[in-house]
């Protein structure tokens, strides 16, 4: 991995939608609001559900995943740089 897939990803995490995304009800991923409205949720995006080629649990599976994924490549690049900082 480059400097500049480096950067490209955490240009990518910057222009998404600011964290924490949480899952709300089953497959509904949502963010903090886009504005001043007090109690309002920024729509991320909707897992399809309940498909029946899904293993059991799959959905949600694939919403909780989603939900954490901007945290996690967050936490990854400051590591692999901390990392990279030691070398």
């Amino acid at each position: 991995m480059t400097d500049h897939d480096l950067e490209q990803m955490a240009a990518r995490v910057a222009a998404a939608t600011a964290g924490p995304w949480v899952v709300k009800g089953r497959y509904h991923l949502t963010g903090p609001p886009a504005g001043d409205y007090p109690g309002a949720t920024t729509t991320i995006v909707r897992v399809r559900a309940d498909q029946q080629y899904r293993r059991p649990g799959e959905d949600a599976a694939n919403a909780l995943f989603i939900a954490h994924a901007r945290q996690d490549i967050e936490d990854l690049i400051a590591e692999v740089r901390r990392l990279r900082g030691l070398a």
